[in-house]
């Protein structure tokens, strides 16, 4: 027994020290282009560019750290890429929902954006002009200073955006346009829902992106169908006066006042639509 006792203290020691002489974990050290994943939406659709972004530091960037009229990979490590959930227009041409490699031509006056499929590539190495699914032109102009490359959105809408390439002292805008008017239709006419707010929100939408009237009447009146709100009527009315329907409007108005009115709390837009009822019973 003590034999089987020291064989097995010593076979612990043995084992202790082969640890030791183990590699530690890999030191994990910042990057010197570190990585960056923005994500926009644009009415309901989510564009997602994932790239890493590489640093002035004192360089010649455009022609010379970034060769004129030759291709970018338009950041740093991997190629850029950007995903789409829905087809969009990018710089005016039509680009179907998916991921795709983002690459640049950069000129001194314009430059060319170029979208390709292929999403396994280390920079430009392997790109096939084959595989370019669009390629449009672009026209850069003078920012403020930045040290490190960026991408972001501006100008932003229920319906477009600008992406902006930013580095340097230079800015390069690249227009998105997403069609959220249809894709909200879309949906709405295949929405079959019992709850009253679906068809409510379909009309509401409709009015405010001036969208077919008739369409909004008949998701209006489906919701009212379903359970007479204070929501539901006065935009139902707010419909009807815009189709100069201004009887009607005042009619269904004044019953949505008097629906409001028996309310435990007022609802917080009810002086508005009683100052619309009057403007509408003086004309």
């Amino acid at each position: 027994m003590p034999t089987r006792i020291f064989r097995l203290a010593s076979l612990a020691l043995v084992l202790l020290a082969s640890s030791a002489l183990l590699p530690a974990q890999a030191l994990e050290l910042p990057q010197v282009s570190p990585k960056c994943v923005l994500t926009q939406t644009i009415g309901t659709t989510t564009v997602t560019l994932t790239y890493c972004r590489p640093g002035v530091k004192g360089r010649d960037i455009w022609g010379g750290l970034v060769p004129y009229d030759a291709m970018w990979r338009t950041g740093a490590n991997a190629a850029t890429t950007i995903a789409v959930s829905d087809a969009v227009k990018i710089g005016g041409q039509d680009l179907p929902a998916g991921t795709y490699s983002l690459f640049t031509i950069p000129g001194r006056e314009e430059w060319s954006v170029v979208l390709n499929k292929n999403l396994d590539l280390w920079g430009t190495m392997g790109h096939k002009p084959e595989e370019d699914v669009l390629k449009f032109t672009a026209k850069p102009a003078a920012g403020e200073h930045g040290e490190w490359m960026n991408f972001a959105f501006t100008d932003l809408t229920d319906s477009s955006a600008t992406l902006v390439l930013q580095w340097e002292k230079l800015r390069l805008p690249i227009p998105f346009e997403v069609d959220t008017k249809t894709k909200i239709m879309t949906q709405a006419r295949k929405n079959l829902s019992r709850y009253w707010v679906e068809p409510y929100r379909a009309a509401m939408f409709s009015l405010e992106h001036d969208g077919d009237l008739a369409e909004a009447l008949k998701w209006i009146d489906m919701s009212a169908g379903i359970q007479e709100t204070f929501q539901n009527l006065t935009l139902k009315a707010r419909i009807l006066a815009k189709q100069d329907a201004k009887d009607q409007a005042i009619a269904v108005m004044t019953k949505a006042l008097e629906l409001g009115a028996q309310m435990a709390q007022k609802p917080y837009n009810y002086k508005q639509m009683e100052d619309l009822l009057t403007e509408w019973k003086a004309k």
